[in-house]
């Protein structure tokens, strides 16, 4: 019974990613970057309750064993010596037919099935081993650094949590990377780089501001949780797709907090194209940096729109993202209940015969 119940959540988390992704495709430029990252991280929270949840498979297949052909009894291969002469008993048996498959099934042996489910929980091991690893060398990392006594770098962290509100208990590191970077799940540390003649005063401000908003925001640990989640749906290619999207949505959004907080547009687009241009913006694994990413033509762009843009569009942006967060709910309670009528006895009668050869 571990294969039917592995492929019914397999299905239900495909048609949740797919949907999501196409959604966030569909309000790429139309909503915020935080609406979007709520929208992908409701999909990933979906994922441990698609696994213990008792709703049927939406798509209304379901796997069944592969035919076999029984063998013929003892009886029928000997010679019955006593009822029917030797003619009757070298007699050809006659041909059993196949039982031909079910509408709506589709036939999966049982070396098959052992082989996915044995495949799925490989893959899922290795991804949780990486992120397990990635985390150790994180903190491995964070123990070799020292404090930061730079005073222009501490009085900026101060204006930026009073401006941001954050009363959370971090410390200020430096490191040796070329930017500023956050790291830590429960007690946050935000690693600066060494003394350097061009980085200005604003310059610091705009980029803790940007730091602050990863922890105000709790980055890390959502990033955690939807890598866990992803884990358990590796071999579905939008798990990928949604994780990346992620990652830029997840730094546009604390570039708007930023510039919310105070940080000067033209000064914070220049400070991002030149950190663009690093080769060490991060040494350490699973650390969320300020000039880490791809497309920062986007975010510089997205940095310039915002200087004219107002709340009440921003407002607009996120009611769109809900609008189709309502429509997508319903549309995959529609298919569940369309399940439930086609097959209505499918949880309380589980085919048989799983597992055998």
């Amino acid at each position: 019974m571990v294969f039917p119940a592995l492929a019914c959540f397999l299905m239900k988390s495909a048609l949740v990613l797919g949907a999501v992704h196409l959604v966030g495709r569909a309000f790429r430029r139309r909503a915020a970057a935080s609406a979007r990252l709520r929208l992908d991280l409701a999909a990933f929270i979906a994922i441990p309750f698609l696994a213990l949840s008792s709703i049927p498979n939406p798509l209304g297949v379901q796997l069944a064993p592969a035919p076999s052909v029984p063998e013929p009894r003892a009886e029928a291969r000997g010679l019955r010596v006593e009822a029917v002469g030797l003619a009757q008993a070298e007699a050809p048996l006659p041909a059993v037919p196949r039982a031909a498959p079910s509408a709506g099934l589709i036939p999966v042996s049982g070396r098959l099935a052992t082989a996915i489910s044995l495949a799925w929980l490989a893959g899922s091991l290795l991804s949780l081993a990486s992120i397990l690893v990635s985390l150790g060398a994180s903190q491995l990392s964070l123990r070799s650094l020292r404090p930061c006594t730079d005073p222009e770098w501490l009085s900026a962290l101060a204006t930026a949590r009073r401006r941001l509100g954050i009363r959370a208990t971090l410390s200020l590191l430096v490191g040796q990377g070329q930017a500023p970077f956050v790291a830590g799940i429960l007690y946050h540390r935000i690693v600066v780089p060494p003394f350097r003649p061009q980085w200005t005063a604003q310059r610091k401000l705009s980029a803790l501001l940007h730091e602050l908003g990863h922890v105000k925001r709790r980055d890390l640990a959502w990033r955690l949780f939807a890598e866990v989640s992803a884990s358990l749906v590796w071999c579905i290619p939008f798990s990928a797709l949604i994780l990346r999207r992620m990652a830029l949505d997840r730094e546009e959004a604390c570039d708007e907090l930023a510039i919310r907080g105070g940080a000067d547009p033209i000064e914070f687009a220049s400070l991002l194209l030149e950190l663009s241009r690093s080769s060490r913006l991060c040494p350490m694994p699973g650390a969320l940096s300020l000039g880490r990413g791809h497309k920062i033509e986007r975010r510089i762009q997205m940095l310039l729109e915002l200087k004219n843009e107002g709340p009440g569009r921003h407002r607009a942006r996120g009611l769109l993202v809900l609008i189709a967060l309502v429509a997508m709910a319903a549309s995959f309670r529609e298919l569940r209940d369309r399940g439930e009528r086609r097959y209505p006895d499918l949880l309380r009668r589980p085919p048989q015969g799983w597992g055998a050869d």
